[in-house]
């Protein structure tokens, strides 16, 4: 007999219940992530490795390449920077079964020069913190906990109102949202971040603050309490 169930956010939490016999039973305990392992990194080992220059500024993704990540939204967010490819790159960083699909969209749409994809990369407590903009195009998201990794790592985030994304940003708080495959918006998004750092700034800070009621062992803590209550 199940007694509760558990979801990730309350997005989730919402689809779960309608779908279930007893929604009474349905609860959200959000993900949570170590906080200590995503730290402000003043290196550049990432514009080396992929011979950009230091004066360019990354808007990056960190995922899986799968279709629930909206990657053809994110290309047409890069492809409005087309013509700036010398000082802002777009980074999709991860790997997945829409690789080869990607790679053909990049050079269809003649991107090769703003878009990189970069594969797996080890080491993403690192590499997060060289990202000037964290740019995340998904169509849901359970939570999005790759978005708490980039709050931590004090890179501003732009994101779509996705699943559970909403819970954790506030627009023009904590970060900025737009609809889902709003590509306009986003890019406007990352224009305004561009032209204003004091903008990132607030927003990383308040997004620093923000985290830390995503600590793994408050997730921990709270879950040991629903085993015992049960």
């Amino acid at each position: 007999q199940i007694e509760v169930i558990i979801c990730v956010s309350r997005a989730i939490e919402e689809i779960v219940k309608s779908s279930v016999r007893h929604p009474h039973k349905v609860m959200t305990i959000y993900s949570g992530i170590d906080l200590h392992r995503f730290r402000k990194y003043d290196g550049t080992s990432l514009r080396q490795k992929l011979q950009i220059s230091t004066d360019a500024k990354l808007v990056g993704n960190v995922a899986a390449l799968s279709p629930v990540k909206d990657y053809p939204t994110f290309l047409r967010v890069a492809e409005q920077f087309k013509s700036e490819s010398e000082k802002l790159k777009f980074l999709i960083i991860g790997d997945g079964s829409l690789k080869n699909e990607l790679e053909s969209n990049i050079r269809e749409k003649q991107l090769d020069k703003v878009v990189t994809l970069t594969g797996f990369l080890p080491n993403i407590n690192e590499i997060l913190p060289q990202l000037d903009i964290f740019l995340i195009s998904s169509k849901m998201e359970g939570l999005g906990t790759s978005i708490l990794d980039a709050f931590a790592a004090e890179v501003p985030v732009v994101a779509t109102k996705a699943g559970g994304i909403p819970e954790m940003i506030s627009n023009d708080i904590n970060g900025l949202l737009a609809d889902v495959g709003d590509s306009e918006t986003l890019a406007k998004h990352i224009r305004k971040l561009l032209e204003n750092e004091n903008l990132g700034r607030e927003l990383s800070k308040n997004a620093k603050s923000t985290v830390q009621k995503f600590d793994w062992r408050i997730m921990c803590e709270s879950t040991l309490n629903v085993y015992r209550k049960t």
